[in-house]
């Protein structure tokens, strides 16, 4: 099976690298995400936190 040139081969491994580094970057915020609606809706389950609701309009 013929191969890319080296040079091409370097720039196609440099532009996966970028692209597993963004993945994981937005991987990491997910999960903060993720934490912090946890953590969220257990305040708000539990009563710990509640949520002024306004009038109803009509």
């Amino acid at each position: 099976m013929p191969l890319p040139p080296l040079e091409e081969q370097k720039k196609i491994a440099q532009i996966f690298m970028t692209i597993d580094n963004k993945i994981e970057a937005e991987m990491k915020i997910k999960e903060e995400l993720e934490k912090f609606k946890h953590g969220t809706m257990d305040k708000l389950l539990t009563g710990k936190v509640r949520i002024k609701v306004g009038e109803e309009s009509g």
